[in-house]
């Protein structure tokens, strides 16, 4: 399964907010990059899923308000219909509980709708890409919630062959979850940030998760940062 953009120039992008306001604001603040073209965009979650095969986007923004089947459960299914596919969720501020839900489902992004203006495209580039841009609040959520979401991929796999990282797998690990970026961790490491990349994406794979948010919490959550494990 791919879950990382490496070659392609551009960064498709679907929009799905029932505002069109709202759409028109971030599909301009996404166009202010000549790296980004918005495909396709919709006002509920059914169009959405309508449009995922056809567009196949890089990237799909939702409004984390979106009514009918919700925010949550289309990220959800999503994540089915098109694996590779990063989910950006705009919210507010307030938004906890339902911010914590939706990065569960498989939203690796949650930026607040003050910030659309301003941070849209570069958040765009930057999943498109791999990454994961969560705030400590929407990673402290997910920690604090852990050992209650159980996800499919939990097991018995892990119960027969518990998932294990070496100790290069866990330090990159570690610091992306302090917060570090990506080529400081590179830099620390004395690693390429190629070998990052490849890192992570093996971690994610290892531990068994669907994406580098869901590693890193399951990480924490199951100790994996213990001396001696891995």
């Amino acid at each position: 399964m791919q879950t990382t953009k490496w070659s392609e120039a551009v960064v498709s992008v679907l929009v799905c907010d029932e505002s069109a306001v709202a759409r028109r604001r971030l599909m301009v603040a996404l166009e202010t990059s000549p790296e980004i073209e918005v495909v396709a965009e919709a006002d509920d979650a059914e169009a959405v899923l309508a449009l995922m095969q056809e567009s196949v986007p890089d990237v799909v923004w939702i409004d984390l308000h979106l009514t009918g089947l919700g925010a949550v459960r289309l990220t959800a299914s999503i994540r089915e219909v098109v694996p590779a596919a990063r989910v950006i969720i705009a919210a507010g501020s307030e938004d906890n509980d339902a911010r914590r839900r939706a990065v569960r489902a498989g939203a690796v992004a949650v930026v607040e709708r003050e910030r659309i203006d301003t941070a849209a495209a570069e958040v765009t580039r930057r999943v498109a890409w791999g990454r994961c841009e969560l705030g400590p609040a929407d990673l402290e959520g997910l920690l604090a919630t852990y050992d209650g979401f159980g996800r499919q991929a939990g097991s018995v796999q892990q119960q027969v062959v518990p998932p294990t990282l070496d100790a290069v797998a866990r330090q990159v690990i570690e610091q992306l979850l302090a917060g570090v970026a990506q080529t400081e961790v590179a830099s620390a490491t004395g690693l390429s940030e190629a070998t990052v990349e490849n890192l992570v994406g093996d971690a994610v794979a290892a531990l068994h998760r669907h994406s580098r948010a869901e590693a890193v919490t399951y990480a924490v959550g199951a100790q994996l940062f213990d001396d001696g494990a891995g």
